[in-house]
């Protein structure tokens, strides 16, 4: 837990508005919430990159959010990450390493009968009630050659927004004292990796 945030008028925030200067930080983007008394309910809130990618600062710590992935924020998160990370441990320098998770989530479309054929092959084909109609199927990968990884899970399910397509959940969980670039990086490759292992690949930009 955080001692301090980087509220207005602290050095911290100085510092850390001076580094968000590349992302398009702006007053009308930073936004200060305490909807209750309780500690975990504060929040800074950046809007970066003309309001596609929002960075959130807690007692517990950091998030970022992109609602549209795009080829350019595949390169723009860890440097945001790694940004965060520093301002974090300038305002409790005593604090360890914790963990990362990273969530990615996206509809994919899909040629004709590939969902379906994904679907298929993932899922069992006889069930004793015939109503159930199983749609999703989620898998743990296994990584016992790396000591960073806590967690890796995979969900897929028949998309609700597109015809063809499914829709995947890939989530990452990460520990130790790795650079935040760097591991922001392998978040990446290992959801590219995920994706792979059933045939799926991220479009890069024309997720929905």
């Amino acid at each position: 837990m955080l001692h301090t945030l980087p509220t207005p008028g602290t050095p911290h925030f100085a510092k850390l508005t001076s580094a968000l200067q590349p992302f398009g930080v702006g007053p009308r983007g930073i936004t200060f919430e305490a909807p209750s008394a309780r500690m975990a309910d504060i929040a800074l809130n950046f809007e970066l990159v003309g309001g596609a990618v929002r960075l959130q600062i807690t007692y517990e710590g950091f998030e970022i959010v992109v609602s549209q992935l795009q080829e350019e924020h595949l390169t723009e998160i860890p440097k945001l990450a790694r940004i965060a990370r520093e301002t974090l441990q300038d305002c409790s320098p005593a604090s360890t390493g914790g963990r990362y998770e990273i969530t990615y989530s996206a509809h994919l479309a899909l040629e004709p009968g590939k969902a379906v054929s994904i679907l298929a092959e993932h899922l069992p084909s006889e069930a004793k009630d015939q109503e159930l109609a199983p749609d999703a199927f989620a898998y743990r990968i296994q990584q016992p050659d790396r000591p960073e990884v806590v967690e890796l899970r995979l969900f897929v399910a028949q998309s609700l927004l597109l015809k063809e397509g499914v829709w995947v959940q890939f989530i990452a969980v990460y520990q130790g004292e790795l650079p935040v670039e760097r591991l922001a990086q392998q978040a990446v490759d290992d959801t590219s990796e995920a994706l792979a292992r059933l045939g799926l690949k991220n479009p890069r930009g024309d997720t929905k």
